[in-house]
């Protein structure tokens, strides 16, 4: 009796494996199907964002381009700025010769009407005057030593209101020169200060196109992975 029992026992338990086997198995076909979908998701995902990822880096990059391009601009606006500086010092100099000449001819001038004036004044009696006229060889030659005086003393006074106004004239333009420079200096400090901000932006966007490209790496690897496991 307990060995048909038994034998009852042994043939109830074959003919539930199968069911049991194939239940199983099944239920690993549902689970196959679940992550070979859930697999494809992140694949999908994954490739949608190492587009716009792409899409980022190439506008990073043309943004790059734009900086570098305005940089060299940039330098170029320098390197023309100094030899415009280079021109104006050196007409500075030029015209600081020009006003160190003239203020020397103006100072001969200015002694010279100076020993006029003080002849003039020791020999301003109507006596000297009229010795000066009658000593002439006729009364001709008397109007023209006295026109003569007239015209030197005349010209003398000209010239030094010439001279003065040439060298106000010059000294104003030492002037509008000196402001000048003293703008381009500053126009030059300011294209040295945005020259260094653009290298500051330049560097950020090296490191940003660095971290893209390290970024879409780090998605291709996720993606190959993900399709290296098994969907099936």
């Amino acid at each position: 009796m307990k060995k048909y029992i038994h034998y009852i026992i042994i043939c109830l338990t074959l003919f539930a494996l199968p069911s049991y086997a194939q239940k199983k198995q099944t239920l690993s076909k549902d689970q196959l199907e679940n992550q070979r979908q859930t697999l494809l998701s992140e694949i999908k995902e994954t490739q949608n964002q190492l587009t716009e990822l792409r899409k980022d880096k190439k506008a990073s990059l043309n943004e790059l381009q734009a900086l570098q391009a305005k940089l060299n601009a940039r330098q170029k606006l320098i390197s023309n700025i100094n030899s415009e500086i280079s021109i104006i010092e050196r007409n500075i100099e030029l015209t600081n010769n020009d006003v160190h000449t003239l203020k020397n001819e103006l100072d001969t001038l200015k002694k010279q009407y100076a020993e006029m004036v003080r002849y003039s004044y020791k020999n301003r009696t109507s006596t000297d005057m009229i010795v000066f006229l009658f000593s002439s060889t006729s009364f001709n030659d008397a109007i023209r030593r006295l026109n003569y005086v007239k015209q030197y003393r005349n010209y003398r006074a000209d010239q030094s209101v010439k001279i003065l106004s040439a060298s106000q004239q010059l000294n104003n333009k030492i002037n509008v020169l000196s402001l000048e420079k003293k703008k381009k200096d500053i126009v030059l400090a300011a294209q040295q200060n945005q020259n260094s901000i653009l290298e500051q932006e330049t560097e950020e966007k090296d490191k940003m196109v660095n971290e893209l490209k390290g970024k879409e790496k780090e998605l291709l690897a996720s993606i190959a992975k993900i399709k290296r496991q098994p969907m099936s």
